[in-house]
């Protein structure tokens, strides 16, 4: 199982490495960088004016994370009259902005990522299943996957078009929507107003946008499928049929293998400990502190494996470095 964090298409590209001159223009941002003022941003700020009075809180956070600031605001939702419209009108901006940087990072680079690296280098073990796991809203994944025929028009192909892969983004993705109620077209603006008022319908769940600005979806209001980043996540943005499927596969997983992830998500760390069985290897690649989070991550799998019957590394120089020196290749053919 591979598990994709925010850190794996921030440093995505091996001809632009994440060194100071170039982590602006359209690189996937980390959390913590959203709300940047970048020039790339600036017309999702423009047209979900709702946020723009809680924008300063989620800039100048002094040594608090992004995730702290909103969960602070999210709390804050009984007591603010404007609270739940700039929470639904997060989920447009940040949409949009990940869909803008992957349009955009895509064309910079050529189509050339450490993504399909990555899914090159596994082939060449065509017996063993790989679950993909992102927390990720870009299509960086399916990109990847797209030469191989998989298609992300189809829910279904998430978990079942490809036999060696499967993908699950549990937080949500830029094409993905939830249906809230029955409605003719309205405007954004109107939307996120009608939206703050209505929980997304149980029944009808999820939708595939086939374009994202629109503001329904056969004649039900649309909203993002996005999981707005707060610190205390207790829910899954993703239908039930892949979380199932995630779960039917989870014990059969041996081998974890964590790419720019800082292993913070309670609700899927407690899917792990409760389905996992026996675990032969946990890699971690993240720059700068993925001995942090190799640490970190064994103490909460520790009782999924023997200390000496596990294989544990910890890639302290990035995604970008991991792929091109083919370090995978002894985890994958163990």
């Amino acid at each position: 199982m591979v598990v994709f964090g925010a850190g794996a298409s921030f440093d995505s590209a091996p001809s632009r490495k994440p060194i100071a001159s170039t982590i602006r223009g359209y690189r996937p941002p980390l959390a913590d960088n959203l709300f940047d003022g970048r020039e790339e941003f600036r017309t999702a700020l423009n047209t979900y004016w709702q946020i723009q009075p809680i924008v300063p809180y989620l800039r100048e956070r002094g040594t608090r994370s992004l995730e702290e600031i909103l969960q602070e605001l999210y709390e804050n939702t009984e007591n603010h009259p404007q609270r739940s419209r700039q929470m639904m009108a997060l989920r447009f901006y940040i949409r949009d902005v990940i869909d803008e940087c992957s349009m955009g990072w895509l064309k910079d680079v050529d189509g050339v990522t450490n993504q399909k690296t990555l899914v090159d280098q596994i082939l060449e073990w065509p017996s063993e299943r790989t679950l993909f796991v992102t927390f990720n809203y870009d299509e960086l994944i399916e990109d990847a996957l797209l030469g191989l025929g998989f298609r992300n028009q189809c829910f279904e192909d998430y978990i079942t078009r490809l036999s060696q892969f499967a993908l699950y983004k549990l937080h949500g993705s830029i094409r993905w929507a939830r249906l809230v109620k029955p409605s003719a077209p309205i405007s954004q603006s109107e939307l996120i107003d009608e939206a703050t008022n209505h929980n997304p319908h149980e029944k009808t769940g999820f939708r595939i946008y086939d374009n994202p600005a629109a503001t329904t979806i056969d004649d039900w209001l649309a909203i993002p499928a996005i999981t707005v980043p707060v610190y205390k996540k207790s829910s899954f943005e993703c239908p039930v049929d892949h979380l199932n499927n995630l779960v039917y596969y989870l014990p059969r997983v041996d081998k974890i293998l964590a790419i720019g992830w800082r292993a913070k998500e309670a609700h899927f760390m407690s899917l792990l400990t409760q389905y996992l069985h026996h675990l032969r290897a946990i890699w971690v690649v993240s720059k700068d502190d993925a001995n942090t989070i190799l640490r970190d991550l064994t103490g909460q799998l520790s009782s999924k494996f023997m200390p000496h019957d596990v294989s544990t590394q910890a890639f302290e120089h990035g995604f970008t470095s991991f792929v091109t020196a083919k370090a995978g290749r002894a985890l994958f053919g163990m």
